[in-house]
Protein backbone atom coordinates (compact mmCIF):
# COMPACT_ATOMS: atom_id res chain seq x y z
CA UNK A 1 0.00 0.00 0.00
CA UNK A 2 1.38 3.24 -0.53
CA UNK A 3 2.34 5.79 2.15
CA UNK A 4 0.62 8.59 0.41
CA UNK A 5 -2.41 9.71 -2.12
CA UNK A 6 -1.42 12.43 -4.03
CA UNK A 7 -3.59 13.85 -7.10
CA UNK A 8 -1.13 15.69 -10.38
CA UNK A 9 -2.88 19.21 -11.36
CA UNK A 10 -2.53 20.64 -14.54
CA UNK A 11 -1.69 17.70 -16.51
CA UNK A 12 -0.53 18.55 -20.24
CA UNK A 13 -0.60 15.50 -21.33
CA UNK A 14 -4.12 16.08 -22.02
CA UNK A 15 -3.38 18.05 -24.72
CA UNK A 16 -1.77 15.50 -26.28
CA UNK A 17 1.73 16.32 -26.92
CA UNK A 18 4.28 13.52 -26.38
CA UNK A 19 6.72 15.20 -24.08
CA UNK A 20 3.83 16.27 -21.74
CA UNK A 21 3.01 12.73 -22.13
CA UNK A 22 6.33 11.62 -20.75
CA UNK A 23 6.46 14.13 -18.03
CA UNK A 24 2.91 12.81 -16.33
CA UNK A 25 4.55 9.11 -16.87
CA UNK A 26 7.77 9.95 -15.30
CA UNK A 27 6.04 11.74 -11.84
CA UNK A 28 3.68 8.64 -11.40
CA UNK A 29 6.98 6.61 -11.59
CA UNK A 30 8.79 8.78 -9.49
CA UNK A 31 6.51 9.11 -6.79
CA UNK A 32 6.01 5.65 -6.38
CA UNK A 33 9.45 5.17 -6.03
CA UNK A 34 8.75 7.45 -2.85
CA UNK A 35 5.52 6.05 -2.00
CA UNK A 36 2.72 8.30 -3.41
CA UNK A 37 0.64 7.27 -5.41
CA UNK A 38 -0.07 9.46 -8.28
CA UNK A 39 -3.24 10.17 -9.55
CA UNK A 40 -2.81 11.34 -13.08
CA UNK A 41 -5.04 12.26 -16.48
CA UNK A 42 -7.41 14.23 -14.62
CA UNK A 43 -8.28 17.76 -16.24
CA UNK A 44 -8.53 21.13 -14.53
CA UNK A 45 -12.19 21.48 -14.59
CA UNK A 46 -12.53 17.99 -12.75
CA UNK A 47 -9.44 18.39 -10.41
CA UNK A 48 -11.11 21.47 -9.38
CA UNK A 49 -13.90 19.71 -8.53
CA UNK A 50 -12.13 17.05 -6.46
CA UNK A 51 -10.49 19.34 -4.73
CA UNK A 52 -13.86 21.36 -3.35
CA UNK A 53 -15.02 18.60 -0.99
CA UNK A 54 -13.73 15.14 0.76
CA UNK A 55 -11.58 13.62 -2.02
CA UNK A 56 -8.93 11.35 -0.13
CA UNK A 57 -5.83 12.53 -1.25
CA UNK A 58 -3.11 13.30 1.16
CA UNK A 59 -1.23 16.42 -1.26
CA UNK A 60 -1.39 17.91 -4.48
CA UNK A 61 1.04 18.40 -6.73
CA UNK A 62 1.08 20.71 -10.04
CA UNK A 63 2.64 20.38 -13.07
CA UNK A 64 4.05 23.69 -13.86
CA UNK A 65 5.47 22.82 -17.36
CA UNK A 66 5.12 25.59 -19.96
CA UNK A 67 2.04 27.01 -17.75
CA UNK A 68 3.69 29.62 -15.43
CA UNK A 69 4.63 32.29 -18.09
CA UNK A 70 3.40 36.31 -19.04
CA UNK A 71 0.39 35.87 -16.79
CA UNK A 72 -1.36 33.90 -18.71
CA UNK A 73 -4.77 31.89 -17.90
CA UNK A 74 -3.24 29.00 -16.36
CA UNK A 75 -0.98 30.98 -14.41
CA UNK A 76 -3.48 33.04 -12.58
CA UNK A 77 -5.35 29.77 -12.29
CA UNK A 78 -2.53 27.88 -10.25
CA UNK A 79 -1.71 30.48 -8.65
CA UNK A 80 -5.51 31.04 -7.74
CA UNK A 81 -5.43 26.76 -6.80
CA UNK A 82 -2.19 27.19 -4.37
CA UNK A 83 -3.93 29.79 -2.39
CA UNK A 84 -7.17 28.28 -1.91
CA UNK A 85 -5.20 25.04 -1.01
CA UNK A 86 -3.00 26.98 1.27
CA UNK A 87 -6.34 28.54 3.41
CA UNK A 88 -8.16 24.47 3.62
CA UNK A 89 -4.37 23.64 4.99
CA UNK A 90 -3.85 20.93 2.17
CA UNK A 91 0.01 20.85 1.58
CA UNK A 92 0.48 21.47 -2.12
CA UNK A 93 3.72 21.78 -4.22
CA UNK A 94 4.82 23.01 -8.02
CA UNK A 95 7.27 21.07 -9.86
CA UNK A 96 8.51 20.90 -13.05
CA UNK A 97 8.01 24.97 -13.61
CA UNK A 98 9.44 27.45 -16.30
CA UNK A 99 8.35 30.75 -14.57
CA UNK A 100 8.80 33.51 -16.16
CA UNK A 101 7.48 37.77 -16.46
CA UNK A 102 4.49 37.49 -14.29
CA UNK A 103 2.77 39.96 -12.11
CA UNK A 104 3.07 39.96 -8.46
CA UNK A 105 -0.35 39.09 -7.91
CA UNK A 106 0.49 35.61 -10.09
CA UNK A 107 3.62 35.77 -7.44
CA UNK A 108 1.47 36.22 -4.27
CA UNK A 109 -0.45 33.05 -5.42
CA UNK A 110 2.30 31.30 -5.99
CA UNK A 111 4.28 32.16 -2.79
CA UNK A 112 1.51 29.54 -1.54
CA UNK A 113 2.76 26.42 -2.26
CA UNK A 114 5.21 24.43 0.44
CA UNK A 115 7.68 24.37 -2.28
CA UNK A 116 8.36 25.51 -5.70
CA UNK A 117 10.40 23.10 -7.97
CA UNK A 118 11.35 24.82 -11.32
CA UNK A 119 13.10 23.10 -14.00
CA UNK A 120 15.91 26.27 -15.16
CA UNK A 121 17.66 28.88 -13.15
CA UNK A 122 16.34 31.71 -14.65
CA UNK A 123 13.07 30.61 -13.67
CA UNK A 124 14.38 30.22 -9.86
CA UNK A 125 16.25 34.09 -10.23
CA UNK A 126 12.23 35.21 -11.10
CA UNK A 127 10.94 33.81 -7.90
CA UNK A 128 13.76 34.93 -6.08
CA UNK A 129 13.38 38.61 -6.94
CA UNK A 130 9.78 38.18 -5.76
CA UNK A 131 11.00 36.90 -2.38
CA UNK A 132 9.47 33.11 -3.22
CA UNK A 133 12.03 30.37 -3.09
CA UNK A 134 12.70 27.58 -4.71
CA UNK A 135 14.68 24.81 -6.52
CA UNK A 136 16.23 23.81 -9.67
CA UNK A 137 15.30 20.09 -10.74
CA UNK A 138 15.16 19.93 -14.88
CA UNK A 139 12.50 18.57 -16.85
CA UNK A 140 11.20 15.23 -15.80
CA UNK A 141 11.62 13.84 -19.58
CA UNK A 142 15.51 13.63 -18.95
CA UNK A 143 14.96 10.89 -16.27
CA UNK A 144 13.84 8.53 -18.54
CA UNK A 145 16.53 5.76 -18.24
CA UNK A 146 14.80 3.88 -20.24
CA UNK A 147 14.91 5.54 -23.49
CA UNK A 148 16.18 4.33 -26.91
CA UNK A 149 19.48 5.02 -27.83
CA UNK A 150 19.97 7.30 -31.18
CA UNK A 151 20.47 4.51 -33.92
CA UNK A 152 20.57 6.10 -37.69
CA UNK A 153 20.06 4.14 -40.77
CA UNK A 154 21.57 4.93 -44.38
CA UNK A 155 17.55 6.05 -45.27
CA UNK A 156 17.77 8.48 -41.89
CA UNK A 157 16.66 11.99 -42.38
CA UNK A 158 16.68 15.04 -40.67
CA UNK A 159 13.39 15.62 -39.00
CA UNK A 160 11.70 18.92 -38.01
CA UNK A 161 9.39 19.53 -35.33
CA UNK A 162 6.47 22.18 -35.29
CA UNK A 163 6.55 24.88 -32.64
CA UNK A 164 3.56 26.44 -30.27
CA UNK A 165 4.09 30.00 -32.08
CA UNK A 166 1.99 29.64 -35.09
CA UNK A 167 4.74 32.26 -36.35
CA UNK A 168 7.28 29.94 -35.85
CA UNK A 169 5.61 26.99 -36.80
CA UNK A 170 4.66 28.83 -40.45
CA UNK A 171 8.91 29.53 -41.14
CA UNK A 172 9.47 25.60 -39.93
CA UNK A 173 6.95 24.29 -41.86
CA UNK A 174 8.38 26.64 -44.98
CA UNK A 175 11.83 25.51 -44.34
CA UNK A 176 10.50 21.45 -44.48
CA UNK A 177 8.85 22.02 -47.74
CA UNK A 178 11.95 22.99 -49.19
CA UNK A 179 13.62 20.04 -47.69
CA UNK A 180 11.01 17.65 -47.71
CA UNK A 181 12.02 16.78 -43.89
CA UNK A 182 8.89 17.81 -41.53
CA UNK A 183 8.01 15.47 -39.30
CA UNK A 184 5.75 16.91 -36.01
CA UNK A 185 5.07 15.72 -32.75
CA UNK A 186 1.04 15.81 -32.66
CA UNK A 187 -1.36 14.88 -30.10
CA UNK A 188 -1.31 11.35 -29.59
CA UNK A 189 -4.82 11.85 -28.10
CA UNK A 190 -5.61 11.43 -24.23
CA UNK A 191 -7.67 8.97 -21.77
CA UNK A 192 -10.89 11.33 -22.28
CA UNK A 193 -12.80 10.09 -25.54
CA UNK A 194 -13.62 13.41 -26.95
CA UNK A 195 -10.17 14.37 -27.46
CA UNK A 196 -9.75 10.66 -29.36
CA UNK A 197 -12.18 11.25 -31.56
CA UNK A 198 -11.31 14.53 -32.34
CA UNK A 199 -7.56 13.97 -32.80
CA UNK A 200 -8.17 10.70 -35.10
CA UNK A 201 -10.81 13.15 -36.97
CA UNK A 202 -7.85 15.76 -37.41
CA UNK A 203 -5.34 12.99 -38.69
CA UNK A 204 -8.23 12.35 -40.98
CA UNK A 205 -8.30 15.90 -42.39
CA UNK A 206 -4.97 16.47 -42.53
CA UNK A 207 -4.95 13.64 -44.74
CA UNK A 208 -7.47 14.87 -47.42
CA UNK A 209 -6.91 19.10 -47.22
CA UNK A 210 -3.98 20.66 -48.77
CA UNK A 211 -0.31 21.18 -47.25
CA UNK A 212 0.05 23.87 -44.22
CA UNK A 213 1.62 23.58 -40.83
CA UNK A 214 -1.69 22.79 -39.04
CA UNK A 215 -2.37 19.55 -41.61
CA UNK A 216 1.24 18.40 -41.05
CA UNK A 217 0.58 18.92 -37.52
CA UNK A 218 -2.09 15.67 -37.97
CA UNK A 219 -1.18 13.60 -41.00
CA UNK A 220 0.56 10.28 -40.47
CA UNK A 221 0.89 11.71 -36.76
CA UNK A 222 1.59 8.60 -34.14
CA UNK A 223 -0.74 8.05 -32.04
CA UNK A 224 1.42 6.13 -29.16
CA UNK A 225 4.81 7.93 -27.90
CA UNK A 226 7.12 4.49 -27.62
CA UNK A 227 6.26 4.33 -31.45
CA UNK A 228 7.04 8.25 -31.75
CA UNK A 229 10.34 7.45 -29.86
CA UNK A 230 11.57 5.09 -31.99
CA UNK A 231 11.03 6.96 -34.64
CA UNK A 232 13.30 9.99 -33.11
CA UNK A 233 15.94 7.27 -32.94
CA UNK A 234 16.22 6.18 -36.48
CA UNK A 235 16.85 10.30 -37.37
CA UNK A 236 19.77 11.41 -38.80
CA UNK A 237 18.87 14.55 -36.65
CA UNK A 238 16.37 17.13 -35.34
CA UNK A 239 15.53 20.51 -35.73
CA UNK A 240 13.40 21.09 -32.52
CA UNK A 241 10.95 23.92 -32.60
CA UNK A 242 10.04 22.38 -28.98
CA UNK A 243 11.28 22.69 -25.95
CA UNK A 244 10.58 18.76 -25.58
CA UNK A 245 12.13 17.63 -28.51
CA UNK A 246 15.32 19.48 -26.98
CA UNK A 247 14.93 17.07 -24.36
CA UNK A 248 14.73 14.56 -25.83
CA UNK A 249 17.38 14.43 -28.28
CA UNK A 250 19.38 15.40 -25.33
CA UNK A 251 17.96 11.80 -23.13
CA UNK A 252 18.21 9.86 -26.45
CA UNK A 253 22.00 11.30 -27.81
CA UNK A 254 20.43 12.14 -30.77
CA UNK A 255 22.52 14.83 -32.76
CA UNK A 256 20.10 18.45 -32.88
CA UNK A 257 19.71 22.48 -33.40
CA UNK A 258 17.43 24.08 -31.57
CA UNK A 259 14.96 27.28 -31.71
CA UNK A 260 14.03 29.83 -29.31
CA UNK A 261 10.84 29.13 -27.30
CA UNK A 262 8.94 31.83 -25.87
CA UNK A 263 10.31 32.24 -22.94
CA UNK A 264 14.30 30.96 -22.17
CA UNK A 265 13.60 27.87 -20.97
CA UNK A 266 15.59 26.61 -24.21
CA UNK A 267 18.40 28.53 -23.90
CA UNK A 268 18.80 28.29 -20.14
CA UNK A 269 18.70 24.50 -20.71
CA UNK A 270 21.24 24.34 -23.11
CA UNK A 271 23.75 26.77 -21.26
CA UNK A 272 23.83 24.26 -18.04
CA UNK A 273 24.80 21.90 -20.18
CA UNK A 274 27.50 23.55 -21.93
CA UNK A 275 25.93 23.52 -25.02
CA UNK A 276 24.39 26.65 -26.41
CA UNK A 277 26.39 26.30 -29.47
CA UNK A 278 23.43 24.22 -30.61
CA UNK A 279 20.95 27.28 -30.86
CA UNK A 280 19.86 28.38 -34.26
CA UNK A 281 18.53 31.85 -35.29
CA UNK A 282 14.95 31.17 -36.65
CA UNK A 283 15.88 33.97 -39.57
CA UNK A 284 18.75 31.40 -40.76
CA UNK A 285 16.80 28.60 -41.38
CA UNK A 286 13.81 30.91 -42.92
CA UNK A 287 16.65 32.07 -45.25
CA UNK A 288 18.18 28.76 -46.02
CA UNK A 289 18.19 26.68 -49.52
CA UNK A 290 19.11 23.55 -47.90
CA UNK A 291 18.92 22.20 -44.11
CA UNK A 292 21.58 23.13 -42.04
CA UNK A 293 24.19 20.46 -41.34
CA UNK A 294 23.42 19.22 -37.79
CA UNK A 295 26.62 18.00 -36.18
CA UNK A 296 27.13 14.79 -34.45
CA UNK A 297 27.38 14.75 -30.89
CA UNK A 298 31.01 14.86 -29.78
CA UNK A 299 32.78 13.40 -27.04
CA UNK A 300 33.06 16.49 -24.88
CA UNK A 301 29.27 17.01 -25.51
CA UNK A 302 28.57 13.31 -24.88
CA UNK A 303 30.44 13.15 -21.41
CA UNK A 304 28.52 16.97 -20.56
CA UNK A 305 25.04 15.48 -21.34
CA UNK A 306 26.00 12.27 -19.10
CA UNK A 307 26.83 13.88 -16.11
CA UNK A 308 24.40 16.71 -16.64
CA UNK A 309 21.49 13.32 -16.59
CA UNK A 310 23.25 12.09 -13.20
CA UNK A 311 22.83 14.83 -11.30
CA UNK A 312 19.13 15.81 -12.91
CA UNK A 313 17.83 11.96 -12.11
CA UNK A 314 19.54 12.24 -8.41
CA UNK A 315 17.37 15.54 -7.93
CA UNK A 316 14.34 13.99 -9.21
CA UNK A 317 14.46 11.50 -7.09
CA UNK A 318 15.19 13.61 -4.15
Amino acid sequence: MPDLKALLVNDASLLGHHGSALVSRQARKLAAEAGIELTVGIDWATAERMLAGRNGFDLVIVNGEGSVHHDGSTARRIARLAQALSARGMPAFMINASVEANSDEVHAGLSQFRKIYVRDFRSQNELAIAGIPSQVVHDLTLTWSDAPKAEPTANSRVLVTDASDAEKALILYRFSERTGTLRTAPPAGSRRWKRRAGFELKRLAGALLPGSPWTLRYTGATRHFDEFARHLATSHGIICGRFHAVCLAIRMGIPFLAVAAPTSKIEDLLSGIGMSNRMIDLEHIDQAESAPAIPPLDDRERQSINTFLRETELKARQ
